[in-house]
């Protein structure tokens, strides 16, 4: 699959060390572009809040700057997504539930594709792990449709049933089903459906 050779180290199976960038640094991402009617975080201030409100709040928006389309190319800030997805995830000056709601309106539409969807998807997935609590919350505001995408999203990818992404489906839905069966078994469906789909070569 072109998009599985595609993706460098962004996958539940291979995933290397999680870059970290200091907010309190001059060391900001790289700005790239010119069109200041788009979100493409030009002219920001030094500090992660600024670039946190000039992140995407949609995947098409995302999509369109950090991704890779098979016709059209590379995205406007492709070569810099994994500085900037860093930057966002690691910025102290945001508040966890701020921060995952974003993450979950991004998600919520997403479509699996390497690099920085991949990227952003796993990261998205290791801070639902840290705030589970948190992420239903936001989610029960959602309508079932937004909700069933987001975890359908969260675990989709070229091998769902990989025994990686797994064990990583099975340590979450013990969590959440803990304080919210309906929504583990929401995740459940959704989960079961990738693999499924992966077992008639997804």
């Amino acid at each position: 699959m072109i998009k599985a050779l595609k993706m460098k180290n962004y996958s539940f199976c291979i995933f290397g060390f999680i870059i970290f960038i200091s907010c309190t640094t001059n060391s900001t991402p790289k700005q790239i572009g010119t069109n200041d009617t788009s979100p493409t975080l030009n002219n920001r201030s030094d500090t992660c809040e600024g670039f946190f409100n000039k992140f995407p709040t949609t995947f098409e928006d995302f999509n369109r700057l950090y991704g890779y389309d098979e016709t059209k190319g590379e995205g406007l800030l492709y070569k810099s997504y994994e500085k900037e997805i860093n930057y966002f995830f690691s910025c102290t000056g945001i508040a966890d539930s701020v921060k995952l709601q974003k993450c979950i309106n991004i998600c919520k539409t997403g479509a699996w594709d390497a690099d920085a969807v991949s990227m952003f998807q796993y990261y998205t997935l290791q801070m639902v792990g840290r705030n589970p609590n948190l992420a239903v919350n936001i989610l029960r505001q959602l309508p079932d449709k937004e909700i069933s995408g987001f975890w359908h999203f969260l675990f989709d990818g070229p091998h769902p049933a990989d025994s990686a992404v797994q064990r990583s489906f099975e340590s979450l839905y013990k969590e959440i089903k803990s304080f919210d069966t309906a929504m583990a078994e929401i995740m459940k469906g959704e989960y079961s459906k990738l693999k499924k789909s992966d077992d008639h070569g997804h």
